[in-house]
């Protein structure tokens, strides 16, 4: 309650030095950026709500600690991950599974399943799938990201001010500043989310041996979501709002950073879908809310 009473306060004082700017250049008659502050001050209370239910999830979860009652279920589902879900012996994973059919252990069993079909999945498109081609391409990505070169995104975007020039001219900067802002939202809730579940990493997980690994080689624990399918998805969604004769670009753009994050090894499908959808959904509100602002 004590970082939901702050994040409440920090809330109040933005909004209030908010309305005094927009109050401020409404007597001087600047009123894009009149407009610019009303959009950034709806924005801020968003994330702030946002931040709220975030924290107060996280603190259910953390009351909530009913996957981690007996020592026995902790060595079960590491079995399944070290041993790529070769579970336990029959006779041992018979009487366990009798212990899941109660009632109190129905969630540790859908969560199960949603682990082992988010593992197993990972593993086809890590392990399963070989191409010279794929191993070329995403080797020279996984390259330029162990040196923090993000190389899908500056891609994507020298593609995207390609267009945006050529079919937005007279509104080309404009496109480019709330293009910034989007990315910037959606990293700052991507980051949220990274702090707030601490997801381990493939390596962590499976360990060196039994992945393919390209040049970056993350031991970390910010898996989920993934920074990079989030901001590729955003510029994508962005521009897909703007120019949309070029849909099939955007498209293929965006699905292949997905995959290529999935095929280098350094994120699970969860973390790309997740990824995906706040760089959508984010993308989606900011743009309309600036749109209905500057229309007002």
């Amino acid at each position: 309650m004590n970082y939901i009473s702050l994040f409440w306060i920090i809330n109040i004082i933005i909004s209030t030095v908010s309305r005094f700017i927009i109050n401020c250049l409404l007597m001087l008659k600047f009123w894009y950026l009149k407009r610019f502050f009303r959009v950034c001050s709806h924005i801020l209370l968003g994330f702030s709500l946002f931040i709220i239910i975030i924290i107060s999830l996280h603190t259910i979860k953390a009351k909530k600690s009913i996957f981690q009652k007996q020592n026995e279920e902790t060595k079960y589902t590491t079995s399944i991950i070290r041993n790529d879900h070769l579970c336990l012996l029959p006779d041992d994973k018979e009487n366990y599974d009798n212990k899941l059919s109660s009632k109190d252990f129905l969630c540790y069993k859908i969560r199960q399943e949603l682990i082992e079909t988010n593992y197993k999945v990972f593993k086809y498109i890590n392990s399963d799938i070989k191409c010279k081609f794929l191993d070329f391409y995403i080797s020279l990505i996984s390259y330029c990201d162990s040196k923090k070169i993000n190389l899908s995104f500056i891609i994507i975007l020298i593609i995207s001010i390609k267009i945006l020039w050529n079919n937005k001219k007279d509104y080309f900067w404009l496109m480019l500043i709330l293009l910034a802002i989007t990315l910037v939202i959606g990293i700052i809730l991507t980051n949220i989310l990274k702090y707030c579940f601490k997801s381990p990493r493939p390596l962590i997980i499976f360990g060196n041996e039994n992945i393919n690994i390209m040049f970056e080689t993350l031991h970390t624990t910010d898996s989920f979501p993934s920074g990079h399918t989030q901001i590729a998805f955003t510029t994508c969604t962005f521009m897909f709002m703007k120019v949309k004769k070029y849909w099939y670009w955007y498209t293929i753009l965006s699905l292949g950073v997905a995959f290529e994050r999935i095929y280098s090894g350094n994120h699970f499908p969860i973390d790309v879908l997740v990824g995906a959808v706040i760089g959508i959904f984010s993308t989606l509100i900011v743009v309309n809310l600036f749109k209905n602002n500057l229309s007002n």
